[in-house]
């Protein structure tokens, strides 16, 4: 058997306790396609975690910037 790395996933509820913010802030964000995801059957939604850290860091807001 080859050597696979495992790609790792969160759901919108891992995404939600990690930021803290409400589940439904996240479903929408993933929904809308603010944040990439890969949906896996009718209600199964996964985000990789690099895309999930992508996003996260292009949501960083720096200091003296307004918006």
């Amino acid at each position: 058997m080859k050597n696979q790395t495992k790609v790792q996933f969160y759901s919108i509820n891992d995404i939600s306790d990690i930021l803290n913010v409400d589940y439904r802030t996240i479903a929408k964000k993933v929904t809308s396609g603010e944040i990439p995801h890969y949906k896996f059957g009718h209600k199964t939604i996964r985000v990789k975690v690099e895309d999930f850290n992508k996003w996260l860091e292009n949501a960083h807001v720096a200091k003296n910037t307004v918006g």
